[in-house]
C-alpha cells in the first residue's frame, strides 16, 4: 500500500519514525519528526544573509553547515484506524510541533 492511501504523507523531510500505542487502543500509532523543509525552487545560497557562512568546517574537512537557512518541518502523529490506515491526529493530541523546530529522533515511553 502506498504512503498516500495509509494515509501517512509528510510535507517534506522528516526522521525519527517511531510506532507505539498512544491511545490504549491495541493498534500502533506512528509518530514521525518533522526536520527540514527544502524547497527545490528556492534553495538556501551559502553565504547569504540566511545561510551566514559560506562552508563549515569539521577537522578541516568542508561539511555542510546544517539546517541553517531551512525552516523546520512540522512533527506528526498517525492514529492506526485497524486497517491499514492512518489518520493524522497531530493537532488534536497537541504534538503537532506549530514553531516546526527541527526534530531528529523520537520514541514512545
Amino acid at each position: 500500500m502506498s504512503p498516500k492511501k495509509a494515509g501517512v504523507t509528510m510535507g517534506n523531510w522528516s526522521t525519527g519514525a517511531t510506532f507505539g500505542d498512544y491511545d490504549g487502543d491495541g493498534f500502533l500509532d506512528l509518530f514521525v519528526a518533522g526536520y527540514v523543509h527544502y524547497d527545490l525552487e528556492h534553495p538556501p545560497v551559502p553565504g547569504s544573509p540566511v545561510v551566514a557562512f559560506a562552508t563549515c568546517e569539521f577537522r578541516s574537512v568542508k561539511v555542510m553547515c546544517g539546517p541553517r537557512g531551512l525552516k523546520g518541518e512540522p512533527d506528526r502523529l498517525f492514529h492506526n484506524n485497524g486497517d491499514s490506515t492512518f489518520t493524522d491526529v497531530s493537532v488534536k493530541a497537541g504534538v503537532s510541533d506549530p514553531n516546526a523546530y527541527y526534530g531528529l529522533a523520537a520514541v514512545f515511553a
